[in-house]
This record gives structure tokens, C-alpha cells and sequence, in this order.
């Protein structure tokens, strides 16, 4: 009978974990099922390579928690075709502060609604994409950023904004789609290592050999998963384009005159494969040599 009752009072007491015990302060649409945490600019630095090290700060149980976000000196202009925005593509790379980065993970876990373990997180480096503000002036006006968890693993792949306005001391990291949480975290829980090879050591199905694309931009993307003809046409029959921007559910899949170019090239014996970064798309390999691609989609 003990038993069972300090087995109850331990569940009562990971029940008592929830969402709604975290502050509001930071994670402001905790009602709205969203885990955004909104956290002050302990420091800013500029440092001797030119990057921008923004260490963010909250109060957790009178605990400090946080993170480091540095910003790469390097920015280049990025402008798709039909691109409305005036963008930039750099480098952020996350950076555990200790102890309060721990704090914070286990805190967006649980405004998450996932569970973590053991937390190696040292460092991670990220692909980002301006959404607003030229982060060269991060100092000074507001920026908004996309940023991609690259991996040649769909499961593993995610993105998540981070967005910075010094002047009045804030810095976002904000959801795009509950569905990458897990990823996220995985990320955020990792090693720095174990972060590298999952980001550029790809698991290729059906070929030992590694096969990456370079889309009409001039992106080197790698492929992900390889399909038949038949896949991509149920697929084709199958698929809804997403109705928000930047909602996007990958594989992508041609349009239905699409479809009918990807046929006319496709000849027995070829590969089909999916390819995912920053663009996305499909592939068919002949012999080992991409003869034809296709960009379904492109991530800002």
C-alpha cells in the first residue's frame, strides 16, 4: 500500500509540471497552446570576428534561465524570384549559457509538452533567413528571423523564429508549427557533435552514395528520401497546398502539369528523389547524374 502511494504522489507530482506553471511573463500564449517565450537582453557584444553575441535572460522560481544567440558577421542579400521582402541569409548560432539554458530548455519542454532527460546542449549552428530588419543592425532596429534545424532526417527537421528588438531589450523565440517541438528539442538536448553529424551526415535509403542537388538559385541541397513514380502521383492526388504562409508539410509534391514534365524525362531504370533545405524539391537521377530538377518549394 505505501508503494502505491508514493508511486501516486510521484505522478501527482510530474502532473503538477504542467504549462500553466510556468510564467507568463515569458511564455506569453501558453492559452493559445503555443509555447513562444518572450525573454529580456541581459548583454549585447560585438565581437573581434564582427559577429553580435545577445545573451537572453527570464526569471524562472527566482532561477535565472536563458540562452545565447550569436549572429554571424557575414549577410548576404537574399531575394527569390517573387519574393516581396527585402531579406538576408546568415549563420545564428545557439549557445548554452550553463546552468539558466538548462532551466530554459526544461522550461520550453514543458511549454512544449515534451519530456527531456539528460541535456549535453553546448552549441548549435543554424541556417536564418530575415523576415524583417537587416540583422547587420541588429543593434539598433528590430529583426526578424528564420531559422532552420537542418537535417537530411524529415522527422528530425524543424524551424522556429527568433526575433530581436535591443533597443527595447527583447528577444523571441517563437513556434511556426507545434509539429517541429520535437525536433527542436532534440536539438536543443544534444551535444554539439551529435548536432554536426545528424546536420551533415545524411542517411540516404536505397543508395550508400551521397547524392546532392544543385537547384536553378545555386543552393547545394541534399536529397532525403527516394520515391516511385506511383508515390509521387498518389502523393500529387493526395496533396493540399498549405493554406497559411511558411506552413509548409514536406514532401512538397508537383502540381498536376508539373507531374506530366517530371514523366516526359523519367525513363526506366531512373531514380526519383525528394530533396529539402532551403529549396525543396525532386530530383531524377540517371546513371548517377541529376538529368532533371524540380523546385516544389522554397524556405525563407
Amino acid at each position: 500500500m505505501k508503494h502505491l502511494i508514493r508511486a501516486l504522489l510521484v505522478l501527482l507530482t510530474q502532473i503538477g509540471l504542467r504549462a500553466a506553471d510556468l510564467p507568463s511573463s515569458v511564455f506569453i500564449n501558453l492559452k493559445g497552446d503555443w509555447g513562444d517565450a518572450d525573454l529580456k537582453v541581459a548583454s549585447v557584444e560585438k565581437r573581434k570576428d564582427g559577429s553580435v553575441s545577445i545573451e537572453a535572460t527570464a526569471d524562472y522560481d527566482r532561477q535565472p534561465m536563458g540562452f545565447r544567440a550569436v549572429l554571424s558577421s557575414k549577410w548576404e542579400h537574399w531575394k527569390p524570384k517573387d519574393w516581396p521582402l527585402n531579406s538576408y541569409q546568415g549563420v545564428v548560432r545557439l549557445e548554452s549559457t550553463g546552468k539558466p539554458s538548462e532551466i530554459f530548455i526544461r522550461c520550453l519542454a514543458r511549454a512544449y509538452k515534451q519530456k527531456v532527460e539528460q541535456i549535453d546542449f553546448s552549441s548549435v549552428e543554424l541556417v536564418a533567413i530575415s523576415l524583417g530588419g537587416d540583422p547587420r543592425l541588429v543593434s539598433s532596429e528590430p529583426v526578424k528571423l528564420k531559422l532552420f534545424f537542418e537535417s537530411d532526417k524529415e522527422e528530425a527537421y524543424a524551424e522556429a523564429y527568433l526575433n530581436f528588438d535591443l533597443p527595447h531589450s527583447l528577444v523571441q523565440l517563437h513556434e511556426k508549427d507545434p509539429d517541429y517541438r520535437k525536433p527542436i528539442l532534440d536539438f536543443l538536448t544534444r551535444g554539439k557533435k551529435a548536432n554536426q553529424a545528424l546536420q551533415h551526415a545524411p542517411t540516404l535509403t536505397n543508395s550508400s552514395a551521397k547524392i546532392i542537388v544543385t537547384t536553378p538559385s545555386g543552393r547545394k541541397e541534399p536529397v532525403t528520401r527516394q520515391y516511385t513514380l506511383k508515390e509521387v502521383e498518389e502523393g500529387v492526388a493526395s496533396y493540399k497546398s498549405p493554406t497559411k504562409p511558411f506552413d509548409i508539410q514536406h514532401p512538397v509534391y508537383p502540381r498536376d502539369g508539373q507531374l506530366e514534365e517530371m514523366k516526359k524525362h523519367i525513363k526506366d531504370g531512373d531514380q526519383i528523389w525528394y530533396f529539402q533545405g532551403l529549396d525543396s524539391g525532386w530530383v531524377i537521377v540517371r546513371d548517377g547524374v541529376n538529368i532533371w530538377v524540380l523546385v516544389t518549394n522554397h524556405e525563407y
